[in-house]
């Protein structure tokens, strides 16, 4: 979706919410507002270490582009499209966040037609700040879908390379559709085929 953005509101790319579960499914939303008298056609979103995402959900007439790190974890994501002047998109998706409290620091990168980036990757500080998610144990849990942890004998987080290795296959798949991702479509097929289950059963017992 986009939608227009008040003239003079002095907005950067951000991502919310400002604060977060630990050890968590969480649903993100990355709003990109374009400030500048050419289209924004590019965005991209570098994922902090730790986080797994597994779902996408893109505004209409955006393309997706996973990239991979070297361990097959997700690295960053790029849409591409046209996000007019004095406009904002919005572009949502579900990632696991890390098992310990912390800051996790969304660096994106805009590019626009004539060829500018503009990188919002510094300090919250700085004239141009990464968007900022604070993780505590105090805030509420959203449980957002299923986040496929491995299992580890130690009791301690996974590596990237195992949690995110599916997921990361399933989206790719799946990169530029629009509409909401396989994530969603099989949340509810597993919902649908869990509550015939249970009718089944109870006519049994009668």
């Amino acid at each position: 979706m986009t939608l227009s953005v008040a003239p003079g509101a002095g907005a950067h790319v951000q991502v919310i919410p400002a604060r977060a579960a630990v050890d968590d499914g969480v649903l993100f939303t990355m709003l990109v507002p374009n400030e500048r008298e050419t289209a924004n056609t590019e965005v991209e979103l570098k994922f902090p270490a730790g986080t797994l995402p597994y779902g996408f959900e893109d505004p209409p007439g955006w393309k997706r582009q996973t990239i991979l790190a070297p361990n097959k974890s997700v690295d960053r994501v790029r849409w591409t499209g046209s996000l007019k002047p004095k406009d904002f998109a919005r572009f949502t998706f579900l990632a696991g966040t890390p098992p310990k409290a912390g800051a996790l620091d969304w660096k994106a990168i805009q590019t626009y037609e004539d060829g500018v980036k503009v990188r919002w990757i510094g300090a919250p500080e700085s004239e141009s700040p990464a968007s900022r998610t604070i993780l505590a144990g105090d805030v509420p849990r959203q449980d957002a879908g299923v986040v496929a942890r491995a299992d580890t004998k130690a009791g301690g987080a996974a590596p990237a390379a195992e949690t995110a290795a599916k997921p990361v296959a399933a989206t790719a798949a799946v990169a530029g559709s629009d509409g909401p991702d396989w994530i969603a479509r099989g949340l509810a097929a597993a919902a649908l085929l869990a509550a015939l289950g249970g009718v089944m059963v109870a006519r049994h017992r009668a």
